[in-house]
């Protein structure tokens, strides 16, 4: 066997609020393709699935010897850790707007935690969240933690970093940038790349960015269009299949512009893309104060951690048009 270790992020908290709005992905576009698995001991989560390397059905024996196996198939385990970056938004909202905002609750000496009101903090988690939605799927398509200085892709990597990393991943086809001409062949290309044990699965995916699913659907119109005037013309009979009822794009953001993949990806345990969080408490990641008597600002912190990889490096087809 062998085994194909990823690296390995960092460790935090993240509350249960965090967890329940990123797990059903209120905004978030990402999650509603990834399961959400939660690391409660602060350890990274060994991802591992093995592929048997040929058809393992084999006569019958009895009593099996080390020389019975010389055709026997090798699985391969794929190996990836999956762990979190400890992150935090901070936020300043005016004295006076909070005071009119939130008339039951102000801030005083201990009670800096929220924990009083769970629908006050449930308010501030969710403006925030709605703040950084973009940004968080961003990085789930793009992050880089190799980039520096206040860069916002720079807190961990994202599934597109891993990709192209990843010598296991397939890549398919020669890398040409995308246009309406060649969208719909760049497509049939990639999902025709993906083996049959994948392909017959529902939640086969290929995502990419909004620019090249506007070209696809560009594409996929003009071409129903022609296929209906030309059955017309030819038979009386208008052809009504679609592209889009065989292939399932999902357009996300962040992803560059000429990048797809295509991989198994939903929120079950078959999902071949993972998101990880993890809890601690819920006292230590959101909080309000004033810094002193005459501040007139409110102060936010919320923490939460997070981070993506994906189980299987075989399982992941792409097309890299810019590269």
């Amino acid at each position: 066997m062998s085994v194909a270790q990823g690296s390995t992020l960092y460790a935090g908290s993240v509350s249960k609020a965090a967890i329940y709005e990123i797990d059903k992905g209120t905004g978030l576009v990402w999650t509603d393709h990834i399961r959400t698995e939660l690391n409660v001991d602060g350890k990274p989560r060994q991802l591992t699935r093995g592929e048997h390397a040929g058809n393992p059905i084999e006569v019958n024996i009895p009593t099996p010897r080390d020389g019975d196996f010389s055709n026997a198939a090798t699985v391969t385990i794929d190996g990836r850790q999956l762990s979190v970056v400890e992150l935090m938004v901070l936020d300043k909202i005016p004295l006076n707007e909070w005071k009119e905002t939130f008339p039951e609750y102000q801030v005083s000496g201990a009670n800096n935690n929220l924990a009083v009101n769970p629908k006050i903090a449930s308010v501030v988690f969710n403006r925030i969240m709605e703040a950084t939605k973009t940004q968080i799927n961003e990085l789930h398509s793009a992050g880089d933690d190799s980039l520096g200085g206040s860069d916002p892709l720079r807190f961990y990597n994202g599934f597109q970093t891993w990709i192209q990393a990843d010598a296991d991943a397939t890549e398919v086809g020669a890398n040409t940038a995308l246009t309406v001409g060649n969208i719909l062949g760049r497509v049939y290309e990639l999902r025709n790349a993906v083996p049959p044990r994948l392909r017959n699965k529902k939640n086969l995916k290929i995502f990419c960015s909004y620019a090249a699913y506007d070209l696809y659907d560009q594409a996929r119109r003009a071409t129903q269009t022609q296929l209906a005037e030309t059955d017309i013309a030819g038979s009386g009979v208008v052809n009504q299949s679609s592209h889009a009822a065989r292939i399932n794009m999902i357009p996300v953001e962040g992803l560059d512009r000429d990048f797809m993949f295509a991989t198994v990806a939903d929120k079950s345990a078959q999902s071949n893309l993972v998101q990880g969080v993890w809890f601690q408490s819920d006292l230590e990641t959101l909080k309000v104060y004033r810094s002193e008597e005459a501040d007139q600002e409110m102060k936010v912190v919320l923490r939460f951690d997070i981070g993506v990889q994906y189980v299987t490096g075989k399982d992941i087809f792409y097309v890299d048009n810019a590269a």
